[in-house]
C-alpha cells in the first residue's frame, strides 16, 4: 500500500537535524528546574512507539528470510504494508526529536520554541503544554518559511497533540493523539522532494496495546506511480503481539497502468506466532469481474494453508478451512472511500486489553 521514502524530503525534512546543532549555539545556559521542566516537553512528544506498526511475531526479526513453499499472499501484503509504511512515515518523528534534544530558544512556563536558519530555511519548532481531564496535553509543530522572507507566512510541516497520562516524577509513554505530515507544505517549499498531499494519524497507546489510524489524503509522489490515490487503515496491536489491520486503497491492482483505479480493501488477523488469517477484496477499475474476494489462512511461517478464492460466477478452494487460527467469515474488509475526507481520524476508544494485558 505505501512507498519507501527514499530521499523524500531529505532537501528540506532531514536538514533540520542539522539546524538543530546551530541554533543550540545560541541558546543560553538553562537552570536545572529549567531544565527539568523543558525535559518533560521534550519526552511528551510523538515517539516512533507510539504510532510505529510491528508484524514480528513473538521472535524479534523478520520470517521473510525463511520462508519456504507457497507464502500467503495476504500475510505477504500485510507484512509488507507494514515495513513501507514504516519506512514512510518513521523519518519526521526522529527529526523532530533531534531538534528538541537540545536547549530551546526560548522557554516559558507553558511553552518551549526551537529556532533556527539553515540552507535558505528558516525553521520552528513549538511546543505548548496545557491541562487535559485525564493527563497533560502537549501540543507540537514544525513550521518553515525562506529564510530572506521574513514576510512569507510560516508553513506548518508537521504537527498534532498528544496526551500523556503521566509526566513527572515517572514519566509514562501512556497516551494519545493526532500526528499531521503536510508533505503539500513541504513540496511548496521544496518541489525537489517530489512529495505532496497529506497523512493524518490518530493513535491511542495504553497498556501495552498500541492502536495507530491513519488517513492518506491526494498523497502523490512521482518516484512511485503505483502509489495510491487514497489509503486508510486501522491497527492494533495487543501485549501478546497479537494483531489486527483493516485498511484499502485506490491502487492499481491489476497492475496494468488503467484507469479507473481498483478498490482494494484488506482485513488480516495474526496471533503472537504470526499464524493468522485474512480476507481481501479488489473491485471496480479494469477488472473484468464485478469483485476478487480471496479469504487465506496461514501458519507461523506464513505458509498458506487455506484460501478461498470466490467472484461472481464462482468459487475455488484448496486447503483445509479447519486449520485456520480465526473464522474468515468474520474478517470483513472495510468499505473503500472514493473521496477519503481530509480531516483526522476519531482518536481510538480504550481496548479491553488495556486492563487485563492479553
Amino acid at each position: 500500500m505505501m512507498c519507501s521514502n527514499k530521499k523524500s524530503g531529505q532537501s528540506l525534512i532531514w536538514l533540520v537535524c542539522i539546524v538543530a546543532l546551530v541554533a543550540a549555539t545560541a541558546c543560553g545556559d538553562q537552570s536545572s528546574t529549567e531544565q527539568e521542566e523543558t525535559e518533560e516537553f521534550r519526552a511528551a512528544l510523538v515517539s516512533e512507539g507510539d504510532i510505529m506498526l510491528s508484524y514480528e511475531g513473538e521472535e524479534e526479526g523478520t520470517r521473510s528470510s525463511a520462508l519456504n513453499g507457497e507464502v500467503s499472499g495476504i500475510a505477504a501484503l500485510t507484512a509488507e504494508t507494514v515495513v513501507k509504511t514504516n519506512a514512510f512515515l518513521g523519518g519526521h518523528i526522529g527529526m523532530m526529536r533531534a531538534i528538541v534534544s537540545l536547549p530551546p530558544t526560548t522557554a516559558e512556563e507553558d511553552r518551549r520554541t526551537w529556532e533556527g536558519t539553515h540552507d535558505g530555511y528558516f525553521l520552528r519548532v513549538e511546543v505548548e503544554r496545557s491541562d487535559a481531564p485525564r493527563g497533560t496535553r502537549f501540543d507540537y509543530s514544525l513550521t518553515a518559511r525562506p529564510a530572506d522572507d521574513s514576510a512569507h507566512e510560516m508553513l506548518t510541516i508537521f504537527d498534532g497533540h498528544v496526551v500523556r497520562i503521566e509526566t513527572r516524577p515517572h514519566f509514562d509513554k501512556q497516551g494519545w493523539g493526532i500526528v499531521r505530515y503536510h508533505f503539500d507544505h513541504a513540496n511548496t517549499l521544496d518541489p525537489a522532494q517530489q512529495i505532496d498531499g497529506k497523512v493524518r494519524l490518530a493513535f491511542r497507546r495504553v497498556g501495552n496495546v498500541r492502536q495507530v489510524r491513519a488517513h492518506f489524503v491526494g498523497v502523490q509522489t512521482p518516484r512511485d506511480p503505483n502509489f495510491p490515490d487514497a489509503a486508510a487503515y486501522d491497527y492494533v496491536l495487543l501485549p501478546n503481539r497479537a494483531g489486527r489491520m483493516k485498511w484499502f486503497a485506490k491502487a492499481d491492482f491489476n497492475q496494468d497502468g488503467g484507469q479507473p483505479l481498483e478498490g482494494i480493501a484488506v482485513h488480516s488477523y495474526w496471533r503472537g506466532d504470526l499464524s493468522g488469517a485474512g480476507v481481501a477484496l479488489a473491485t471496480g477499475g479494469t477488472l473484468e469481474v464485478d469483485f476478487l474476494r480471496s479469504a487465506q489462512c496461514w501458519d507461523d511461517q506464513l505458509h498458506k494453508a487455506y484460501e478461498h478464492l470466490s467472484w461472481p460466477e464462482g468459487h475455488t478452494e484448496k486447503g483445509d478451512r479447519a486449520s485456520c487460527v480465526q473464522n474468515t467469515d468474520d474478517l470483513e474488509p472495510p468499505a473503500v472511500e472514493e473521496n477519503l475526507a481530509d480531516e483526522d481520524p476519531a482518536i481510538p476508544a480504550a481496548h479491553p486489553a488495556e486492563e487485563s494485558g492479553e
